[in-house]
């Protein structure tokens, strides 16, 4: 049986756990990171699950009842690899967007807000680092956030098969290569510069996380 069968038949299995590990369990992620702020006005640790098997690439949730990486999955990030300039030396580079699915006053419209996630290890410093930014969306990108929240409620129906997981893993990438390219020149460079990234520490309304794996 493939590993992805596995994962999906794991995922689907109501547990209940009652005894709380000391670090969390990974659960159906590969890899797992616990990733503290580096500020102390950001106090909550964020959890950072990878699925990464058979072909297969998602950003997965963490469940803090049973302190383990668990579904939904929240998308597929896009995997640069190593990132290197004269300045800074990146690998395991990992962007990822979150779209906020709340309606407005008048419920009619998505809250036009997102979160911008940039995943990396710091060969310098030896150190993996999560930062997540804060962000408002362009009226032109709603119609995308909209898909883009579409997709995740595919995985919604009690039945998650491969057949769904491929779908999603396919239309994920299709609109976050869309929003990769809108914003590269902005945000990244072209191709990607590794000190472009590190100037998203800098933005306003962003948190930056120290990280170590886990399980």
């Amino acid at each position: 049986m493939k590993k992805i069968a596995i994962l999906v038949l794991v995922a689907n299995i109501f547990l209940i756990n009652f005894i709380y590990a000391k670090e969390p369990s990974l659960g159906v992620a590969t890899v797992g990171y616990s990733c503290e702020p580096k500020e102390d006005k950001q106090k909550e640790t964020e959890y950072i699950g990878i699925v990464d098997v058979d072909g297969f690439l998602f950003i997965t949730t963490f469940d803090h009842e049973l302190y383990e990486f668990h579904l939904p999955f929240t998308t597929t990030p896009i995997s640069l690899g190593d990132v290197k300039d004269v300045d800074y030396s990146l690998s395991e580079v990992y962007i990822w967007y979150i779209f906020l699915p709340q309606p407005d006053s008048k419920g009619k419209k998505p809250y036009r807000g997102w979160f911008h996630n940039l995943f990396y290890y710091d060969n310098e410093e030896k150190q993996y680092f999560y930062i997540r930014s804060s962000l408002r969306l362009d009226k032109k990108f709603e119609k995308k956030a909209i898909k883009f929240i579409e997709i995740g409620d595919m995985q919604l129906t009690g039945n998650l098969t491969e057949e769904i997981v491929k779908k999603m893993q396919k239309d994920y990438k299709k609109i976050n290569k869309w929003f990769f390219g809108e914003l590269s020149p902005y945000l990244y460079g072209s191709p990607v510069d590794a000190s472009r990234l590190m100037h998203l520490k800098q933005a306003s309304n962003t948190g930056v996380f120290v990280c170590k794996e886990v399980g």
